[in-house]
């Protein structure tokens, strides 16, 4: 099985956060192992499929992150990474009650539930 296979499964498989850090850490086996070029294509693919899906893998203080969807949206709303938020500094994450997601920034964080949508907190 090739990396870019197991990426396509697993990004089929996990919530879009969970991928992007497994393609962090396939990344840096694949880049070990010697498989630049066989790793440039997944993430390509991965970053397309990503991209399409209206998100975005945004590298901050803590590494790379995912930022998609509403959150996404109003994320750019506010200047994305040069805005007042700042680089993100988590992934997407869901609530405490598991009816709504939020990702953490340097200077804030964005929330979202289908009851109220996006709310960017300072």
């Amino acid at each position: 099985m090739t990396i870019k296979s197991k990426l396509a499964g697993l990004a089929n498989k996990l919530p879009t956060l969970a991928a992007a850090a497994v393609v962090a850490t396939v990344g840096a086996t694949a880049a070990m192992a010697g498989a630049d070029a066989t790793f440039n294509t997944a993430l390509t693919s991965f970053t397309g499929f990503l991209e399409g899906s209206g998100g975005r893998i945004i590298t901050g203080p803590k590494g790379p992150k995912v930022v998609t969807g509403a959150i996404g949206g109003a994320y750019s709303g506010t200047g994305g990474p040069g805005g007042k938020l700042g680089l993100p500094i988590s992934d997407e994450l869901s609530t405490r009650d598991g009816k709504g997601r939020f990702n953490r920034f340097e200077h804030g964080r964005i929330t979202w539930d289908s009851k109220n949508g996006t709310k960017v907190l300072m």
